[in-house]
């Protein structure tokens, strides 16, 4: 007995089926089986998770916490999967998402969020797989941005062709305020196939985030003028991303500055060299391996 007239759920298990309520002594036995192995296994694996600090610790609790007041719902394993990959717990992350696909199959959100995961550990065949199944199970409305990211991972893959059909498919999705993204993508592909008057086409529709914003936009554009003859334009438009570099916030500017300055200082130098203006190419290339070394330091921030 649990107190005075109070039985437990293991006492009142005769009643409960006498009163043709079998169903319900099931359901309490479940989420008391699954609350039971949830405590004594984080009770168990507790050493692996001392690390997190305290603040994470209690987030994984609350998402514990759902999950055993919602074991059949596939979004608290989507959510903590998300936690444990953030956490660098892979196995459990891919364990997390292994289970929400089998209480919901066709969980795009689910797909596209282990694509994400996917593309962070660099298993990019991976990552497109679930990028398309995630656009394959999406409404209309939301399969821009499943094939934006199909289409990114394509990039990684080195298969710009494929990426150009990819991210034409997503542009026909696309809300308008994420269609710059994925010219800027389509572009970089249209570079790599030769095809430099497309991708500067894609570069000037882009828009708000295109040229007059993106130091990337205007590096792309600039290695396809360089392609065509344009040195001067090129010129201008690297000598522009590198200002649009220098004008971000400080915290912006390093995480840019640490990857991106030294190879628009290269590209410049490279433009340099082919009008004959040495001296101007080694100072840029001496400012390119400044960059460099300050890209070792800010490594932290790639």
């Amino acid at each position: 007995m649990v107190g005075k007239g109070k039985m437990s759920v293991i006492e009142r298990q005769p009643r409960l089926f006498r009163g043709g309520n079998a169903a319900l002594f099931r359901s309490a036995v479940s989420v008391l089986s699954v609350l039971s192995a949830s405590l004594w296994g984080r009770m168990a694996a507790a050493s692996e998770f001392d690390d997190l600090g305290e603040r994470s610790t209690a987030q994984l609790r609350i998402l514990d916490r759902a999950i055993v007041l919602h074991p059949r719902d596939s979004k608290g394993f989507v959510d903590r999967a998300e936690f444990f990959g953030k956490a660098n717990f892979e196995d459990k992350a891919f364990a997390d998402f292994k289970r929400a696909l089998e209480l919901q199959p066709t969980d795009s959100d689910a797909y596209f969020k282990r694509g994400e995961f996917e593309m962070q550990l660099d298993d990019y065949r991976a990552a497109l797989s679930d990028y398309l199944k995630a656009a394959q199970f999406a409404p209309d409305a939301a399969k821009g941005s499943p094939l934006r990211h199909a289409g990114r991972a394509q990039i990684k893959l080195r298969a710009f062709a494929d990426g150009v059909k990819t991210l034409t498919s997503s542009l026909a999705y696309e809300v308008p305020t994420a269609k710059h993204l994925t010219l800027k993508e389509r572009a970089i592909c249209y570079v790599a196939l030769h095809k430099y008057k497309e991708a500067i086409a894609d570069v000037n529709a882009m828009g708000y985030g295109g040229p007059v914003h993106s130091d990337e936009a205007l590096a792309i554009r600039a290695e396809a003028e360089f392609q065509l003859g344009q040195t001067q334009a090129a010129i201008d438009d690297l000598t522009l991303a590198l200002r649009n570099v220098k004008k971000k916030p400080a915290n912006l500017e390093r995480l840019v500055f640490s990857s991106d300055t030294p190879t628009y200082y290269k590209l410049r130098a490279r433009c340099y060299t082919k009008l004959g203006k040495d001296d101007l190419a080694a100072a840029d290339l001496k400012h390119a391996k400044g960059a460099e070394k300050d890209s070792l330091e800010f490594a932290p921030f790639r």
